[in-house]
């Protein structure tokens, strides 16, 4: 019964005080990875004031967001713009910029700002219909060394988001996230951030379930538990795992075999001779490298 969607019921305890199940949907090739315990934090975690609500707390929080966004605004987000306008007029001619509303603090919108790494959809096309298939290759790159998140220092300048906290979801997504944890709302008491704690945790990809709410216990830890050292240990744990991801990137690029012309035999009474001469065309083509 391979490839049959088996209705499992998992029985979650996070807490002493609280005992929860979920029914969840899981094809046999993810049972492995599904069946094991779950972290699940319990429903209608109550956020009270914290420091981050006192004047010299946002104070110093604003200083720090200043202090970070003005120079990558003012030195590196230019530069970056160049390489990408380029990137987009080889690969996917269009806009420099992505813009789209997403919910900010205390559920304020406000427009984030983006590089663009996907091609502009046709007139009249929803922008996430066959979204994955639109990234063109050095969007790829962007996203994966983070360069695409960079004008949203924009958005730190000007006050909407800081650069450590929750990240901004889009509202549809958010109605949809409030079905599946009943606090979702309370990780908007902080203004949403371009790094966070559960971003360096990783908790990425697809919005199943358990993920969301391993994001959103994440999001809240970090609300409750804000102290003014956790946000510069952010920030300094994000530039590494993006200059390592830069450095990798830039090390696949550098290790990836490069493949010598293929001699083409145009008599077959010939073979043997073509073989011998691509052998040492190979060889010369080696030495030349």
């Amino acid at each position: 019964m391979s490839g049959m969607r088996k209705m499992l019921l998992v029985q979650q305890t996070p807490a002493p005080e609280v005992t929860r199940q979920k029914l969840r949907a899981v094809t046999n090739n993810s049972i492995n990875e599904h069946i094991l315990p779950l972290t699940v934090p319990p429903a209608n975690r109550a956020v009270g004031k914290t420091k981050l609500h006192t004047w010299y707390n946002r104070f110093f929080k604003r200083t720090l967001d200043l202090a970070i966004s003005i120079p990558v605004v003012v030195c590196i987000l230019p530069p970056l713009c160049l390489v990408s306008k380029l990137a987009h007029m080889l690969q996917s001619p269009g806009p420099l910029l992505y813009r789209q509303v997403r919910c900010g603090k205390d559920e304020k919108p406000f427009t984030i700002v983006k590089f663009r790494t996907m091609s502009v959809p046709d007139q009249g096309v929803c922008e996430i219909q066959n979204a994955s298939s639109r990234i063109f290759p050095l969007g790829n790159l962007m996203r994966a060394t983070k360069i695409d998140e960079i004008p949203q220092f924009l958005n730190v300048l000007q006050g909407s988001m800081s650069v450590v906290g929750p990240r901004p979801h889009h509202f549809n997504d958010c109605a949809v996230f409030e079905e599946i944890v009943a606090d979702y709302k309370q990780r908007t008491m902080a203004k949403p951030g371009i790094t966070g704690l559960a971003q360096y945790e990783e908790f990425r990809g697809q919005f199943e379930w358990n993920c969301t709410e391993s994001r959103v216990a994440n999001d809240l830890r970090y609300i409750t538990e804000w102290t003014p050292a956790s946000d510069i240990t952010l920030i300094v744990q994000t530039g590494f795992v993006i200059f390592r991801n830069v450095a990798a990137a830039g090390l696949r690029r550098m290790l990836q075999p490069s493949k010598a012309p293929v001699l083409q035999v145009v008599n077959e009474t010939d073979h043997a001779v073509a073989e011998s001469n691509q052998r040492d065309y190979n060889n010369s083509y080696r030495k030349a490298a």
